[in-house]
C-alpha cells in the first residue's frame, strides 16, 4: 500500500526525535522503579539498606545506559538494541531479586516494559521482552517449584498466557501504530508538497509582484515624465496642481505661469532633421533651467515644442519681466551652434496668481490665450494675460465655430480685385478675394478668418470651393465678352500639403473647361518657409498641368531673392507695404531692386495696394507695368460682378 523505503525513511527520521523522548521516559520509569523499590523494601519490609541500595542502582544503571546511548550514537538501531538489552536485564533483575514472585512487581512489571517497547515502534523489542517474560515465569515454573507456595501451576500458564495475549496485541497495535505512521507520513509528505507548490507559488506570486511593480514604476514615469529631456511632462503638470491648495505662496508674493513655445520649429525639423529638433529641445531645457535656483522655478514639457515654466515666491511682474529677459537672453547665447542659419524665437504667454485666477486650470488656459494672441500678432515677444486678450480669444472661438457652418450656410462669398494695365488702363486680369458674412458675427475680415480656418483645416472645403467658384465665373465671363482673362487664387501651404489639392484641381480645370494658363495659384513667400521641400514638389506638379504660379506679399520673407531663380514662378507681387512707403528712399531702392531682377528673368511684376496717383505714377516710372488697388477699383462683390463687367466693356468699346 506505501513505500517501505520512503516510510523506513521518514520512520528513522521520526525516531531520532521521538527516541530521545522515549528514553528519557524510560530513565524516569525506572529510575522510579529503584526508589519504589528502595522505599517498599526498606520502610516497610526493613530490608537489608545495602542490598536495596545495589538493587536500585541497578535498575537506576539500566536506566542511565539507554539515555547515554542515544546521546552518544546517532544509530538508531543501536539505541533500539541497547535499550532492548537493558530493558531485559532489568525485568529479569526484577523477576530474579530474592526470588521474589508472590508480589506484583515481577507480575505487572512485564506488562510496563512491553508499553515501553511499543513506545519505540519496534517489533524486535517487543519480541524480545515478550520472550525474556516468558521464559523467566517458564523457569520459575519448571526449575523451581519449591518456591511456588503460593500460586499453582494453572496460575503460572495463566500468566503466561496474558502475556502472550498482551504480546499480541501490542504486535497489533504495533502494526496498526506503523501503517498509521505510514498514512501520516504520506499526508505528510502531500502537505509539504502542496506546502512547496504553495511557497513556489508565492514565490512567483512575489516575483511577477515585483515585475508588476516595476511595470507600474516604468508606466508611471512614462506617464508622467517627458522622456526626451527628463521633464515631468503635462500629466504630472495637471495632477501636481489638481486644486488651488497646491499653488503655494507666501504672503506679499505672487506666482507666475509662462507658457512657452518655440516659433518655427517645424521648419527646423523638416530642413534638418527631428534628430537635430531633439537636440535642440533638449538643449533648451538646459538653458531655461540655468537661469534659476531649484526652489525658484518648476519646468515642464507639455508639448512638442511647447515648455512650461512656473516662477515661485515672485515680488512682483517686473521680476518677472527680468526673468523672462534673461531666460531670452542666455536662449540667444546658445542658439548658434544648432541651428543652422535658422532663426528660432520664443514667444511667452504669463498669467499671475492670484491676480488672473485662483484655480490653476484657469491660469493655465489663460497663460495659453496670452500665448496665442502672441503667436498671432507678436511672434518671439512675451504678454501678459488680459480681459482684453480674453475676449479677443473668445471671439477666436466664435469664429472657429461658426467656420465650420458658413458653407452650409452659404454665408461665403467672392470679390474680384482687377489688375490693371498701367500703360493704357486695361484691365488684364482679376483676383478672387473670399470673404464672409456670418449670420450671426457679422462681417468678418479674412485676417481674421483665414488663419483660423488653416489651423482647423477647413481651408481645404473652402478653398476648393472658392477655386470652383472664381473659375467658373471668369470661364463665364471670358465666354460672355470673348476674352482671355486670367483669374488669380490665393493658395495655403495647408492646401499644398493635402494629398487631395491637386486632384481637386485637376477635376477641377476638366470639369469647366478652362484653358490652365488662365488660372494663377498666388502662394505666399512664407508656404515656401515653412513647407519648402513639400511646396517645390507641388509647385512642380502644378506646373506640369499648365496652371501658372504667382508668387505674393514678395519681399517680406527671409530669402526671397533665392527663390525667384530656383522655383518656377511666372508672376511677382509686390507687397503694399513697399508701396505705401516708396516715398522712402529706402522701400524705393528695394522695389527697384526686384523690379530689376524680375525683367532680367522675365517675371511679371504686379504692384498691390495702389491707393494714390502718386504711387502709381512712381511705380510706373520705375519700370512696374501691372498693378492692382483702390486707386483703380475697389474689390467688386460677385453680385455686382457681371454688372461691373457690362459697364467695363461697354465703356471700353
Amino acid at each position: 500500500m506505501y513505500n517501505d523505503g520512503s516510510s523506513n525513511s521518514y520512520f528513522k527520521k521520526l525516531n531520532n526525535e521521538a527516541n530521545k523522548q522515549v528514553t528519557t521516559l524510560t530513565v524516569y520509569s525506572l529510575s522510579a522503579g529503584a526508589l519504589l523499590l528502595m522505599v517498599s523494601r526498606y520502610l516497610f519490609l526493613h530490608n537489608d539498606f545495602i542490598n536495596i541500595l545495589i538493587a536500585s542502582l541497578i535498575l537506576l544503571f539500566c536506566g542511565v545506559i539507554p539515555y547515554l546511548a542515544y546521546r552518544f550514537s546517532q544509530s538508531t538501531n543501536s539505541i533500539i538494541v541497547v535499550t532492548t538489552v537493558m530493558i531485559s536485564f532489568a525485568y529479569l533483575f526484577l523477576l530474579f531479586y530474592k526470588q521474589e514472585v508472590r508480589g506484583l512487581t515481577v507480575w505487572a512489571g512485564i506488562f510496563v516494559f512491553l508499553a515501553i517497547s511499543l513506545l519505540y515502534v519496534s517489533k524486535i523489542m517487543v519480541f524480545t521482552i515478550t520472550i525474556v517474560g516468558v521464559m523467566g515465569n517458564l523457569y520459575f515454573m519448571i526449575m523451581l517449584p519449591e518456591i511456588n507456595v503460593s500460586i499453582s501451576s494453572a496460575d503460572y500458564v495463566a500468566r503466561i498466557g496474558i502475556i502472550f495475549i498482551a504480546a499480541t496485541i501490542a504486535l497489533y497495535a504495533n502494526h496498526i501504530f506503523k501503517d498509521r505512521l505510514r498514512f501520516n507520513y504520506f499526508q505528510i509528505n502531500e502537505i509539504n508538497m502542496l506546502n512547496s507548490a504553495i511557497i513556489d507559488s508565492e514565490n512567483t506570486l512575489q516575483k511577477q509582484q515585483n515585475d508588476l511593480m516595476a511595470l507600474y514604476s516604468k508606466v508611471d514615469q512614462l506617464a508622467y515624465s517627458d522622456s526626451l529631456t527628463g521633464l515631468p511632462n503635462r500629466n504630472y503638470l495637471m495632477e501636481r496642481y489638481r486644486s488651488q491648495n497646491n499653488i503655494q505662496t507666501d504672503k506679499d508674493t505672487i506666482t507666475a505661469f509662462i507658457t512657452i513655445d518655440l516659433d518655427s520649429f517645424k521648419q527646423l525639423n523638416d530642413v534638418h532633421g527631428h534628430h537635430i529638433g531633439d537636440s535642440y529641445i533638449k538643449k533648451m531645457k538646459d538653458v531655461m533651467i540655468q537661469v534659476f535656483d531649484e526652489q525658484t522655478y518648476e519646468l515642464y514639457r507639455i508639448g512638442g515644442d511647447r515648455f512650461f515654466l512656473v516662477l515661485k515666491h515672485i515680488k512682483n511682474k517686473n521680476q518677472v519681466k527680468t526673468y523672462i529677459k534673461m531666460i531670452k537672453s542666455n536662449y540667444e547665447m546658445n542658439q548658434g551652434d544648432l541651428l543652422f542659419a535658422i532663426k528660432l524665437g520664443m514667444s511667452m504667454g504669463v498669467s499671475i496668481y492670484p491676480e488672473d485666477g485662483l484655480l490653476f486650470e484657469d491660469l493655465l488656459y489663460k497663460s495659453d490665450i496670452a500665448l496665442q494672441h502672441v503667436k498671432n500678432s507678436y511672434r518671439g515677444e512675451h504678454l501678459f494675460y488680459s480681459k482684453d486678450l480674453l475676449e479677443s480669444f473668445e471671439r477666436k472661438l466664435s469664429i472657429q465655430k461658426a467656420l465650420f457652418d458658413c458653407l452650409e450656410q452659404d454665408e461665403l462669398y467672392v470679390c474680384y480685385q482687377p489688375v490693371f494695365d498701367l500703360r493704357d488702363g486695361s484691365i488684364t486680369g482679376f483676383e478672387a478675394l473670399m470673404r464672409w458674412e456670418s449670420h450671426n458675427l457679422g462681417s468678418i475680415s479674412p485676417l481674421e478668418f483665414i488663419a483660423y480656418a488653416e489651423e482647423n483645416r477647413m481651408i481645404l472645403d473652402m478653398g476648393q470651393w472658392i477655386m470652383e467658384e472664381a473659375i467658373t465665373t471668369i470661364h463665364r465671363i471670358n465666354n460672355m465678352y470673348n476674352r482671355s482673362y486670367p483669374i488669380n487664387i490665393n493658395v495655403s501651404a495647408v492646401q499644398l500639403r493635402s494629398s487631395r489639392f491637386l486632384e481637386q484641381l485637376q477635376n477641377i480645370l476638366s470639369r469647366v473647361d478652362i484653358k490652365p494658363e488662365l488660372v494663377v495659384l498666388e502662394i505666399t513667400e512664407n508656404v515656401m518657409i515653412d513647407s519648402l521641400i513639400v511646396a517645390v514638389d507641388m509647385l512642380g506638379k502644378i506646373k506640369d498641368l499648365g496652371v501658372r504660379i504667382a508668387l505674393d506679399d514678395f519681399g517680406t520673407g527671409y530669402s526671397s531673392l533665392a527663390y525667384l531663380s530656383n522655383l518656377p514662378i511666372d508672376v511677382i507681387k509686390i507687397d503694399r507695404m513697399f508701396i505705401m512707403e516708396i516715398d522712402d528712399s529706402k522701400e524705393k531702392a528695394i522695389v527697384q531692386t526686384i523690379l530689376n531682377m524680375a525683367i532680367q528673368l522675365k517675371k511679371k511684376v504686379i504692384a498691390e495696394g495702389i491707393e494714390t496717383e502718386e504711387q502709381k505714377t512712381m511705380i510706373r516710372y520705375m519700370g512696374c507695368n501691372y498693378a492692382q488697388g483702390y486707386l483703380m477699383s475697389k474689390p467688386i462683390k460677385d453680385t455686382d460682378f457681371d454688372k461691373y463687367m457690362a459697364h467695363y466693356i461697354e465703356g471700353s468699346l
